[in-house]
Protein backbone atom coordinates (compact mmCIF):
# COMPACT_ATOMS: atom_id res chain seq x y z
CA UNK A 1 0.00 0.00 0.00
CA UNK A 2 3.22 2.39 0.54
CA UNK A 3 2.84 2.54 4.05
CA UNK A 4 6.70 2.97 5.09
CA UNK A 5 5.68 2.19 8.52
CA UNK A 6 3.59 3.33 11.64
CA UNK A 7 4.36 3.89 15.59
CA UNK A 8 2.00 2.74 17.51
CA UNK A 9 1.16 6.37 19.58
CA UNK A 10 2.09 9.82 19.77
CA UNK A 11 3.86 9.16 22.23
CA UNK A 12 4.03 5.32 22.76
CA UNK A 13 3.80 3.46 25.72
CA UNK A 14 7.49 3.01 26.10
CA UNK A 15 8.79 0.59 28.78
CA UNK A 16 5.38 -0.96 28.50
CA UNK A 17 5.04 -4.10 27.49
CA UNK A 18 2.34 -5.86 25.48
CA UNK A 19 0.15 -2.82 24.80
CA UNK A 20 -1.24 -1.75 21.29
CA UNK A 21 0.52 1.40 21.86
CA UNK A 22 4.01 -0.47 22.85
CA UNK A 23 6.25 -0.78 19.29
CA UNK A 24 6.66 0.38 15.49
CA UNK A 25 6.30 -1.51 12.74
CA UNK A 26 8.17 -1.31 9.39
CA UNK A 27 6.79 -2.70 5.86
CA UNK A 28 9.98 -4.19 4.70
CA UNK A 29 7.97 -4.42 1.31
CA UNK A 30 7.78 -0.88 1.04
CA UNK A 31 11.28 -0.42 1.09
CA UNK A 32 12.63 -2.38 -1.69
CA UNK A 33 14.14 -0.61 -4.92
CA UNK A 34 13.16 -0.65 -8.02
CA UNK A 35 13.86 -4.11 -9.08
CA UNK A 36 11.95 -5.44 -6.00
CA UNK A 37 14.77 -7.45 -4.42
CA UNK A 38 17.45 -5.04 -3.12
CA UNK A 39 15.79 -3.15 0.41
CA UNK A 40 16.82 0.58 -0.08
CA UNK A 41 18.87 0.45 3.48
CA UNK A 42 18.93 4.27 3.37
CA UNK A 43 15.01 4.63 2.78
CA UNK A 44 14.53 2.11 5.79
CA UNK A 45 16.74 3.98 8.25
CA UNK A 46 14.91 7.01 7.52
CA UNK A 47 11.75 5.12 8.25
CA UNK A 48 13.19 3.55 11.38
CA UNK A 49 14.07 6.84 13.04
CA UNK A 50 10.99 8.80 11.80
CA UNK A 51 8.39 6.23 13.44
CA UNK A 52 11.00 5.76 16.55
CA UNK A 53 10.64 9.68 16.58
CA UNK A 54 6.67 9.48 16.73
CA UNK A 55 7.31 6.42 19.41
CA UNK A 56 9.49 8.88 21.75
CA UNK A 57 6.84 11.85 21.29
CA UNK A 58 7.42 13.77 17.82
CA UNK A 59 4.60 14.97 15.66
CA UNK A 60 5.20 15.92 11.97
CA UNK A 61 6.73 18.61 11.11
CA UNK A 62 4.20 19.65 8.51
CA UNK A 63 1.22 17.19 7.26
CA UNK A 64 0.47 16.56 4.19
CA UNK A 65 -2.35 19.40 2.73
CA UNK A 66 0.45 22.02 4.45
CA UNK A 67 -2.22 23.33 6.75
CA UNK A 68 -1.25 21.43 10.20
CA UNK A 69 2.19 22.18 11.98
CA UNK A 70 3.93 20.39 15.02
CA UNK A 71 4.11 22.49 18.40
CA UNK A 72 7.90 23.08 18.02
CA UNK A 73 8.62 26.32 17.75
CA UNK A 74 12.25 25.48 16.13
CA UNK A 75 11.26 23.78 13.07
CA UNK A 76 10.08 24.83 9.80
CA UNK A 77 6.80 24.51 8.41
CA UNK A 78 6.01 24.22 4.99
CA UNK A 79 2.97 26.06 4.00
CA UNK A 80 0.04 24.77 0.94
CA UNK A 81 1.92 27.61 -1.29
CA UNK A 82 4.40 25.41 -1.68
CA UNK A 83 2.37 22.79 -3.43
CA UNK A 84 4.48 23.53 -6.59
CA UNK A 85 2.14 20.85 -8.63
CA UNK A 86 -1.68 21.93 -7.27
CA UNK A 87 -1.95 18.06 -6.22
CA UNK A 88 -3.25 19.46 -2.92
CA UNK A 89 -0.02 18.01 -0.86
CA UNK A 90 3.19 19.60 -0.19
CA UNK A 91 5.71 16.96 -0.29
CA UNK A 92 8.93 17.05 0.59
CA UNK A 93 10.67 17.85 -2.74
CA UNK A 94 8.52 21.21 -2.65
CA UNK A 95 9.53 21.95 0.66
CA UNK A 96 13.23 22.42 0.62
CA UNK A 97 14.50 24.29 3.32
CA UNK A 98 11.11 24.76 5.13
CA UNK A 99 11.79 21.24 6.54
CA UNK A 100 11.24 18.33 3.82
CA UNK A 101 14.46 17.80 4.58
CA UNK A 102 13.48 16.91 8.31
CA UNK A 103 13.63 13.43 9.64
CA UNK A 104 9.87 14.02 10.99
CA UNK A 105 8.81 15.29 7.58
CA UNK A 106 5.00 13.61 7.08
CA UNK A 107 6.58 11.58 3.91
CA UNK A 108 9.96 10.55 2.31
CA UNK A 109 11.45 12.48 -0.97
CA UNK A 110 14.05 12.45 -3.15
CA UNK A 111 15.74 14.49 -0.48
CA UNK A 112 17.56 13.02 2.53
CA UNK A 113 15.60 13.41 5.63
CA UNK A 114 18.44 13.56 8.34
CA UNK A 115 17.81 17.08 10.02
CA UNK A 116 16.68 17.56 13.27
CA UNK A 117 15.88 21.07 15.23
CA UNK A 118 17.44 21.59 18.85
CA UNK A 119 13.96 21.29 20.73
CA UNK A 120 13.45 17.69 18.73
CA UNK A 121 17.00 16.77 19.98
CA UNK A 122 15.40 17.68 23.10
CA UNK A 123 12.62 15.73 22.73
CA UNK A 124 14.31 12.59 22.21
CA UNK A 125 17.02 13.03 25.09
CA UNK A 126 14.35 13.49 27.77
CA UNK A 127 12.50 10.38 26.91
CA UNK A 128 12.36 8.17 29.48
CA UNK A 129 13.33 5.34 27.16
CA UNK A 130 16.63 7.14 26.92
CA UNK A 131 17.11 7.39 29.98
Amino acid sequence: SGILGMASGLPGAVMVDGTGASGVVLSVDSHLDGSGQVVDTDLLGETIAHEVGHQLGLFHLTESEGDDFDPIADTPECPPNHDDNGDGVVDADECIGLGGDNFMFWAPGNVRQDAVSSTQSDVLWFSPVVK
